[in-house]
């Protein structure tokens, strides 16, 4: 219940919810467990990694660097960070998680295996409900 590596199952979705902490190595870790559970339909919602600084910029190219060539879903981007940077089409970008909440509302995600993973200060825990 504290929004740390959770696994919630809904009507909807299985979640793997990590919302509370992110940095570079976390993310990584997270993401690489998440893309080699043998499921389906395998969706990210990757929120910015606060507090780093200088390098917040490289470190969140680094985190795309890794997913460009990854077969999932769908990957979406939340935050001021992520949203700032040029992505293939490959991305979904929103600048803060009430923009994602306003599309999630309209989707139909369902029958999805969903890694949630960010900084506490982006919120990300708000669309559990969502999904």
């Amino acid at each position: 219940e504290n929004n740390r590596s959770q696994f919630l199952k809904t009507k909807k979705n299985n979640l793997y919810l990590d919302a509370y902490n992110a940095n570079p190595s976390s993310v990584n870790v997270s993401v690489k467990n998440f893309l080699s559970l043998r499921i389906d339909s395998k969706i990210l919602i990757l929120g910015d990694m606060l507090e780093l600084g200088d390098n917040a910029k490289i470190e969140h190219e680094r985190i795309i660097k890794m997913l460009i060539n990854e077969n999932v879903n769908q990957i979406i981007l939340v935050g001021n960070i992520y949203n700032s940077l040029k992505v293939s089409d490959k991305f979904i970008q929103f600048e803060n998680t009430e923009k994602l909440s306003l599309w999630l509302e309209k989707q139909r995600l369902e029958n999805s295996n969903i890694l949630i993973k960010g900084s506490r200060g982006i919120g990300l825990e708000k669309i559990v409900e969502l999904l």
